[in-house]
């Protein structure tokens, strides 16, 4: 019986104890208030703290312990990366629009330079050649037979009044105007004399008015040649049937395809060469109005 007593006493006496705790504790509506204050501080300080990295960036985080900022070195390497991923193009697209630059300015001066070197030129060659002949003849040109083309050379050569000048109608009815050396070209020369251009341009409009073929054909008398420009007789008889022929192609403004040049040398003499004058006889250039009209070249 003391022993229950006992129990029970001592249990009245824990409840008495944990009474008289409470009584002094503070009050738990004061605990809750103290409760709702922390919550709001944390709820201050985390808005301070992104406030904080809005201010400072997100390189930036805050220690709350010393309350200082510092570098977040992993944003800083994300960041570090996104920039570079988003300007990586930045650089090859500026070499390719400095690439295009060059390309662009190097046409530019190309096509300046090109039209000013054709400028330039055309200035320094502004040279325009003369034609060969005409593409058109002057005057009608009208089928001729060999008596009209023998009656007009005769009257061309009876109006010069020269003595060095024969003509004749030969066996196959072709022209022979012969003209003697000394009327035509100094001794040794291939330059025609003034003397006698007047009269080979009356012949250019007789031929003028045909298309008959022509031969010009060179002499020279057995005097032999031997100089820089003539080696031989052959060259000296050969450039004054050319001369002469291109004298009346210019003159005539005549088809060159019309005429045929030869130069027989001294072994066509038309007299023996034993004489002084027999030689300056020898010394001529034919010009031959054959009776066949020129027709063109025919082509293979």
């Amino acid at each position: 019986m003391q022993i229950e007593g006992k129990t029970k006493d001592s249990g009245s006496g824990a409840e008495s104890h944990h009474h008289e705790d409470i009584e002094e504790g503070a009050p738990q509506s004061s605990i809750t208030e103290e409760l709702r204050d922390l919550e709001a501080g944390l709820g201050r300080l985390s808005e301070q703290t992104a406030k904080s990295k809005k201010k400072h960036g997100a390189l930036y985080r805050h220690d709350s312990f010393s309350g200082v900022y510092m570098i977040d070195e992993e944003e800083f390497d994300d960041q570090r990366q996104d920039i570079t991923d988003a300007s990586s193009w930045a650089i090859p697209w500026s070499d390719l629009m400095m690439t295009m630059f060059i390309l662009f300015a190097v046409m530019l001066v190309y096509t300046l330079s090109e039209h000013n070197i054709k400028d330039a030129l055309a200035k320094e060659t502004n040279v325009r050649e003369k034609p060969l002949y005409a593409e058109k003849v002057k005057g009608p040109v009208f089928e001729l037979g060999p008596e009209q083309l023998f009656e007009m050379s005769r009257q061309t050569v009876k109006e010069a009044n020269i003595e060095d000048i024969d003509i004749e109608m030969g066996s196959d009815r072709s022209v022979r105007v012969s003209v003697r050396g000394p009327m035509l070209f100094d001794l040794g020369s291939a330059e025609l004399r003034d003397t006698t251009k007047e009269f080979l341009r009356k012949i250019a409009v007789v031929l003028s008015k045909a298309e008959n073929e022509v031969h010009i054909v060179g002499h020279t008398d057995n005097y032999p040649v031997h100089s820089e420009a003539f080696p031989t007789n052959w060259e000296l008889s050969s450039a004054r049937a050319a001369r002469v022929a291109r004298f009346l192609i210019e003159q005539g403004s005549l088809n060159p395809e019309r005429f045929t040049v030869t130069g027989n040398a001294m072994y066509r003499p038309s007299v023996p060469n034993a004489t002084l004058e027999n030689k300056q006889k020898n010394r001529r250039v034919e010009i031959i109005i054959t009776k066949d009209t020129f027709k063109g070249m025919s082509g293979g």
